[in-house]
Protein backbone atom coordinates (compact mmCIF):
# COMPACT_ATOMS: atom_id res chain seq x y z
CA UNK A 1 0.00 0.00 0.00
CA UNK A 2 3.05 2.32 0.23
CA UNK A 3 1.94 5.69 -1.09
CA UNK A 4 -1.52 4.67 -2.30
CA UNK A 5 -3.31 6.80 0.25
CA UNK A 6 -0.88 9.70 0.23
CA UNK A 7 -2.75 12.96 -0.16
CA UNK A 8 -6.10 11.26 -0.60
CA UNK A 9 -9.19 12.88 0.88
CA UNK A 10 -9.77 9.87 3.13
CA UNK A 11 -6.38 10.31 4.76
CA UNK A 12 -6.89 14.04 5.31
CA UNK A 13 -10.31 13.57 6.88
CA UNK A 14 -9.64 10.29 8.66
CA UNK A 15 -6.20 10.86 10.15
CA UNK A 16 -5.75 14.60 9.66
CA UNK A 17 -8.64 15.91 11.77
CA UNK A 18 -7.04 15.28 15.19
CA UNK A 19 -3.85 17.04 14.10
CA UNK A 20 -5.85 19.96 12.66
CA UNK A 21 -7.82 20.30 15.91
CA UNK A 22 -4.56 20.04 17.86
CA UNK A 23 -2.96 22.80 15.79
CA UNK A 24 -6.03 24.99 16.25
CA UNK A 25 -6.05 24.44 20.02
CA UNK A 26 -2.31 25.15 20.30
CA UNK A 27 -2.70 28.41 18.38
CA UNK A 28 -5.61 29.44 20.62
CA UNK A 29 -3.92 28.66 23.96
CA UNK A 30 -1.99 31.96 24.24
CA UNK A 31 -5.16 33.93 23.50
CA UNK A 32 -7.14 31.93 26.06
CA UNK A 33 -4.38 32.44 28.64
CA UNK A 34 -4.45 36.22 28.11
CA UNK A 35 -8.25 36.32 28.35
CA UNK A 36 -8.13 34.13 31.47
CA UNK A 37 -5.52 36.30 33.18
CA UNK A 38 -7.42 39.48 32.24
CA UNK A 39 -10.64 38.08 33.69
CA UNK A 40 -8.83 36.98 36.87
CA UNK A 41 -7.36 40.47 37.22
CA UNK A 42 -10.78 42.05 36.60
CA UNK A 43 -12.33 39.73 39.18
CA UNK A 44 -9.65 40.55 41.79
CA UNK A 45 -10.08 44.27 41.08
CA UNK A 46 -13.80 43.94 41.69
CA UNK A 47 -14.76 44.83 38.10
CA UNK A 48 -16.57 41.52 37.49
CA UNK A 49 -17.86 38.88 39.85
CA UNK A 50 -16.49 35.34 39.80
CA UNK A 51 -19.58 33.86 38.10
CA UNK A 52 -19.39 36.58 35.41
CA UNK A 53 -15.67 35.93 34.87
CA UNK A 54 -16.30 32.21 34.40
CA UNK A 55 -19.27 32.95 32.15
CA UNK A 56 -17.27 35.32 29.95
CA UNK A 57 -14.46 32.78 29.70
CA UNK A 58 -16.94 30.05 28.72
CA UNK A 59 -18.45 32.32 26.05
CA UNK A 60 -14.96 33.01 24.70
CA UNK A 61 -14.18 29.28 24.49
CA UNK A 62 -17.56 28.67 22.84
CA UNK A 63 -16.69 31.35 20.26
CA UNK A 64 -13.52 29.43 19.39
CA UNK A 65 -15.48 26.18 19.00
CA UNK A 66 -18.09 27.85 16.77
CA UNK A 67 -15.43 29.50 14.57
CA UNK A 68 -13.39 26.33 14.06
CA UNK A 69 -15.35 25.00 11.04
CA UNK A 70 -14.90 28.36 9.30
CA UNK A 71 -11.13 28.54 9.81
CA UNK A 72 -10.31 24.80 9.74
CA UNK A 73 -8.81 24.90 6.26
CA UNK A 74 -6.22 27.46 7.36
CA UNK A 75 -4.92 25.01 9.97
CA UNK A 76 -4.63 22.02 7.61
CA UNK A 77 -1.08 21.16 6.57
CA UNK A 78 -0.26 22.46 3.11
CA UNK A 79 0.52 20.14 0.22
CA UNK A 80 4.27 19.49 0.32
CA UNK A 81 4.33 18.89 -3.46
CA UNK A 82 3.50 22.45 -4.54
CA UNK A 83 6.37 22.33 -7.04
CA UNK A 84 4.86 19.28 -8.71
CA UNK A 85 1.66 21.22 -9.32
CA UNK A 86 3.54 24.02 -11.10
CA UNK A 87 5.34 21.87 -13.67
CA UNK A 88 3.44 21.83 -16.94
CA UNK A 89 1.29 24.85 -16.10
CA UNK A 90 0.91 27.58 -18.68
CA UNK A 91 1.57 31.22 -17.89
CA UNK A 92 2.04 34.58 -19.56
CA UNK A 93 5.27 36.60 -19.64
CA UNK A 94 4.78 39.97 -17.93
CA UNK A 95 8.31 41.10 -18.82
CA UNK A 96 10.64 40.01 -21.61
CA UNK A 97 12.36 36.76 -20.64
CA UNK A 98 15.92 37.02 -21.93
CA UNK A 99 16.73 34.86 -20.00
CA UNK A 100 15.27 36.29 -16.74
CA UNK A 101 11.96 38.04 -16.12
CA UNK A 102 8.54 37.50 -14.59
CA UNK A 103 5.54 35.44 -15.58
CA UNK A 104 1.95 35.31 -14.36
CA UNK A 105 0.52 31.92 -13.39
CA UNK A 106 -3.13 32.51 -12.54
CA UNK A 107 -3.20 35.42 -10.08
CA UNK A 108 0.46 35.04 -9.03
CA UNK A 109 3.61 36.65 -10.40
CA UNK A 110 6.73 34.46 -10.41
CA UNK A 111 10.38 35.06 -11.19
CA UNK A 112 11.21 33.05 -14.27
CA UNK A 113 14.17 32.10 -16.42
CA UNK A 114 14.07 30.52 -19.84
CA UNK A 115 15.69 27.11 -20.15
CA UNK A 116 19.19 27.22 -21.66
CA UNK A 117 18.10 25.86 -25.04
CA UNK A 118 15.06 28.11 -25.52
CA UNK A 119 14.75 31.48 -27.19
CA UNK A 120 13.68 34.72 -25.44
CA UNK A 121 9.96 35.21 -24.76
CA UNK A 122 8.35 38.59 -25.42
CA UNK A 123 5.84 40.32 -23.10
CA UNK A 124 2.47 38.60 -23.38
CA UNK A 125 3.98 35.39 -24.74
CA UNK A 126 2.72 32.05 -23.42
CA UNK A 127 5.16 29.97 -21.41
CA UNK A 128 5.15 26.46 -20.01
CA UNK A 129 6.83 25.65 -16.68
CA UNK A 130 9.49 22.96 -17.13
CA UNK A 131 11.04 22.92 -13.65
CA UNK A 132 11.44 24.94 -10.46
CA UNK A 133 14.71 26.02 -8.85
CA UNK A 134 14.04 27.59 -5.48
CA UNK A 135 11.46 30.30 -6.17
CA UNK A 136 12.39 30.70 -9.84
CA UNK A 137 10.46 28.92 -12.57
CA UNK A 138 12.35 27.44 -15.52
CA UNK A 139 10.12 28.07 -18.53
CA UNK A 140 9.98 27.65 -22.28
CA UNK A 141 7.82 29.39 -24.82
CA UNK A 142 4.57 27.43 -25.06
CA UNK A 143 4.81 27.67 -28.87
CA UNK A 144 8.09 25.68 -28.76
CA UNK A 145 6.30 22.65 -27.25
Amino acid sequence: MGSAGKGSPGKTLGHGLPSVVGRYVLFQLPELAVIGFALIAAQHAGIVSTPWAWGLFAVWVLKEVVLFPFVRQAYEPSDPDVVGHLIGRLGVATTRLDPDGTVRLGPELWRARTTPDSSPVEIGGSVCVKSVEGLTLQVESASED
